[in-house]
């Protein structure tokens, strides 16, 4: 490496930027991240509700909604969330073919689902739920709404006419009294993500962020059973079939069986997604049979005795799911052998309108944010480690900020008295 030299006249202040002036000093305590998300080393899966595909290049993205699939008990329809509201799907006799006469118009939508009964059709958007029956010629016409919803992730049936709304915060039960549906139940949840009615067991799986949480009726209500509960790193959605329960992470799908000690987990139930999946529908179409969502479209899984089969007939290929309004991206924390008291952040991402990325650092080990605009050298509260965060959100469901490259440097200040000669 070359050598400069700089003649400081007075008692000057340098600002060294580590990985840059002096690379070196990243290996003597300046912290240097550099990630492109190839690899999770350096996220905190905890606390990370993003969407980060390590596939290269390695990008991060708002989740989309993986209960964004309904299946029709007593027809074989579908209808998925699309850009603008719902959309329609009937077997033609071959294969699964688009059916107009089920699509509703209900811009920002996320997640659909039928009643148990297929009587009625429900969708959701961020925070409202609206209902719809049946007309003569079975298209779907507007009979209710309900409010008051905030972050919705979830729409699911339950017993009948009642339907479950899951939200980042809470799990709300809509019961139906005849005339109406309303609010009978609420369960306070940490980090909603997805969530799975069982019409054969009468049960609900919810993911919450990594746990998966399983409620039964005991007569009066829904309760807990935590013997049926799991917990899994990475998880996006959960599924539930006639054999228990599918966790979703990545293209994975670990299977749980439902004992009557709790549930098991159960390598024989696992099946490999052909792409990165999302979340899913039970079936009722076949006892143990159930749908993902994935990045290529609906993909059906059929039970053929000892393993599940991809069934391409009853699959459809597209683009369903909104993207949610919001998500968080964490790194670990980055240990600094020397005080943090000054950071820059940089990153290569693309930002659509109505879309927004917002990028904080933490020096107290996530008890505390600052926010840091990007490429600026920014003061912060000391500490001794760095974390970053960076979040994700949308106004628009068809939209999502992307987020390829984060750069995190400590900013050291360097005290040169006069007449000293600073080499490099």
């Amino acid at each position: 490496m070359a050598v400069r030299r700089a003649w400081l006249v007075g008692v000057v202040l340098v600002v060294i930027l580590a990985a840059w002036f002096l690379p070196a000093r990243a290996e003597n305590g300046l912290i240097a991240v550099d990630d492109h998300f190839l690899d999770l080393s350096r996220v905190d899966v905890g606390n990370t509700t993003a969407a980060v595909d390590t596939a290269p290049p390695g990008l991060v993205y708002l989740p989309r909604s993986g209960d964004s699939v309904a299946l029709r008990p007593g027809a074989l329809q579908y209808a998925v969330v699309v850009p603008g509201g719902i959309s329609g799907y009937v077997w033609n006799g071959t294969a699964m073919a688009r059916d107009p006469q089920l699509d509703v118009s209900f811009p920002g939508a996320v997640a659909v689902a039928f009643s148990e009964d297929g009587g009625f059709l429900a969708a959701a958007s961020s925070s409202e739920v609206r209902v719809y029956g049946f007309d003569q010629a079975g298209s779907p016409r507007q009979v209710a709404a309900v409010g008051g919803f905030s972050g919705v992730v979830a729409l699911e049936p339950g017993p009948a006419r009642d339907f479950w709304v899951a939200q980042s915060n809470r799990l709300v039960y809509l019961g139906f009294d005849g005339n109406a549906w309303r609010q009978v139940q609420s369960v306070p949840l940490t980090r909603g993500l997805s969530a799975s009615w069982s019409g054969a067991r009468q049960s609900l799986a919810v993911l919450d962020g990594d746990r998966v949480r399983y409620f039964g009726f005991d007569g009066s209500s829904f309760v807990e059973v935590p013997s049926c509960g799991a917990q899994v790193a990475g998880a996006s959605g959960v599924v539930q079939h006639g054999h228990g329960y599918s966790v979703i992470s990545g293209q994975s799908a670990q299977g749980y069986a439902i004992t009557a000690s709790g549930a098991v987990r159960s390598p024989g139930l696992d099946v490999a997604l052909p792409e990165r999946g999302f979340g899913g529908a039970e079936s009722p179409w076949g006892e143990y049979d159930w749908a993902a969502v994935t990045s290529w479209g609906v993909r059906y899984f059929a039970w053929e005795g000892s393993r599940w089969v991809l069934d391409g007939v009853r699959s459809v290929p597209g683009t369903f799911g909104g993207y949610r309004d919001f998500a968080e991206l964490r790194s670990v924390a980055f240990p600094a052998s020397e005080p943090v008291r000054r950071v820059r952040l940089e990153a290569e991402c693309q930002v659509p309108g109505g879309t927004s990325l917002v990028f904080e650092v933490s020096t107290d080990g996530g008890a505390t944010w600052t926010a840091v605009p990007l490429a600026e050298n920014t003061d912060v509260p000391e500490g001794n480690s760095l974390i970053y965060r960076v979040l994700f959100s949308t106004s628009d469901p068809a939209l999502t900020p992307v987020l390829d490259r984060v750069r995190a440097l400590q900013i050291k200040y360097l005290n040169v008295p006069a007449g000293v000669k600073l080499l490099r």
